[in-house]
């Protein structure tokens, strides 16, 4: 089970890869110079069409067509690379993620996620039953009073 759920995620992942002439994928994100872009939108309406290797780096492709000028990119622009830790020679650098261990990571986190959701969702419940359970004794004891006026 855990190795389908890892496998649906991985395609998730990499974006579903639509080259042109293919589907579009659900979302598009591309890298160009370190930076994210989802260009999802723009597969459709882009003039030169849709070149776009969705989940790849399309750097060279990118300054080949258009120049060094990223501005044209700023409304699809997702992530920007973070700076590099500073380290000192008694702290070595960490280790970098492998594209496993970034499922494993977004997997546990979704699964927290469910798992909150569902807590959250169990507490409304329960009150909820509470309610009703309160308004039906209410219910039978004004039923109860007015049955024994008579």
């Amino acid at each position: 089970m855990k190795k389908v759920i890892l496998s649906m995620v991985a395609l998730l992942w990499l974006g579903l890869i639509a080259g042109p002439g293919q589907a579009v994928a659900a979302s598009c994100i591309i890298t160009i110079s370190g930076n994210k872009y989802d260009v999802t939108s723009l597969q459709s309406s882009h003039s030169g069409g849709n070149v776009f290797d969705c989940g790849t780096d399309m750097t060279s492709v990118y300054l080949g067509r258009h120049g060094r000028n990223l501005n044209r990119m700023q409304p699809y622009l997702i992530a920007t690379p973070s700076p590099a830790p500073k380290t000192n020679a008694t702290t070595p650098a960490p280790a970098k993620t492998t594209p496993l261990q970034a499922l494993d990571k977004q997997y546990t986190a979704e699964k927290k996620a469910l798992a909150k959701k569902h807590q959250a969702e169990k507490i409304a419940l329960e009150q909820k039953q509470a309610q009703e359970r309160k308004n039906l004794e209410s219910k039978y004891k004004t039923l109860r009073a007015k049955a024994t006026a008579k």
